[in-house]
């Protein structure tokens, strides 16, 4: 395993440098196999399809939250945080596994002229994330002066991996390094929204189709088209923010008021009427909803704990 953790938590994304090294993972992973005339649209068989290799451990105790949402990750109780723990591979094909990998598809230069990859590989990344059970509010203002796409600020997220997806891949800040543009690199991201940077850390920064796979495998959506699904849970940040879609947890309309990051606070209920957090914090990453919808991950950290370490 290449365990390159520091650069998921201290490096930008910067994936448009093309001095930067690329790395490739060791093993090739075993491609799911299915036959398209006999896998129906919509249905978890098709999803499980989609989820190359994607191996899940979860211990007992670990809250409802995550044991019923999140795979393609072990994940553990340990006092008053929830531990997951991942290699940071994508379950899924991308560009960027390389052309001998198992997992390659071509780039998909269709949907605009202005896409193209950026220089890097994906590599195996091992990567811990401690998310408190009961997080606390740091009382920061959520406005123009700390949602702004700009690097620096004190109430930003870190650099690298600051949450982790469904499907086991880093959720990185929406913001590009210094002198970048996250607007402008979304034309590098591949076929599922993602993309490494330098040192081979493959991360989403906004919707992606990888986690709406998980939830349709599990039989609680049967779309993974963004803005469509019937529930849309993205992931978890390090602080214990969620990360949904265009709907609340449960798959009812977002009615109460957003701010800017489109966060706001209620009790996350899932399908069945069952409080799965309490008052939590939670942001709709969804280019349809918000006061500058942008569909990108959270900016400002809202509670006071970001806890990401190497294995």
């Amino acid at each position: 395993m290449i365990a390159l953790v520091a650069a998921l938590v201290v490096s930008a994304c910067g994936g448009d440098d093309p001095q930067a090294e690329a790395g490739a993972p060791d093993e090739q992973a075993d491609v799911a196999s299915a036959d398209a005339a006999t896998v129906e649209a919509g249905t978890p068989e098709e999803a499980a399809a989609i989820l190359i290799g994607c191996e899940s451990t979860v211990a007992d105790g670990v809250p409802a939250f995550y044991s019923s949402y999140f795979r393609c990750t072990d994940i553990a109780l340990d006092g008053d945080h929830v531990v997951i723990t991942g290699t940071n591979l994508p379950p899924h094909l991308s560009y960027y596994y390389g052309e001998d990998n198992a997992q390659f598809e071509a780039f998909d230069f269709s949907r605009s002229d202005e896409y193209r990859p950026n220089p890097n590989q994906i590599a195996e990344q091992m990567f811990v994330i401690r998310v408190p059970i009961d997080p606390v509010a740091t009382g920061v203002t959520i406005d123009e002066d700390t949602v702004n796409l700009d690097t620096g600020d004190a109430t930003d997220y870190p650099f690298g991996a600051a949450g982790v997806a469904l499907d086991g891949v880093a959720l990185f800040n929406p913001l590009a390094a210094p002198g970048d543009d996250i607007e402008d690199e979304r034309f590098t991201f591949d076929s599922n929204e993602g993309h490494p940077q330098q040192q081979g850390a493959y991360h989403y920064h906004a919707v992606a189709i990888g986690p709406l796979a998980v939830l349709q495998s599990l039989g609680l959506s049967t779309s993974m088209t963004p803005g469509e699904a019937e529930i849309e849970l993205y992931g978890v940040m390090c602080d214990g923010t969620v990360a949904l879609g265009a709907a609340e947890l449960d798959g009812s309309a977002v009615e109460t008021e957003l701010d800017l990051q489109a966060g706001h606070v209620h009790d996350l209920v899932d399908g069945a009427g069952t409080v799965l957090l309490e008052d939590r914090y939670h942001v709709h990453m969804a280019p349809s909803i918000g006061v500058e919808p942008r569909g990108l991950t959270p900016e400002a950290q809202y509670y006071s704990t970001c806890d990401v370490t190497a294995r």
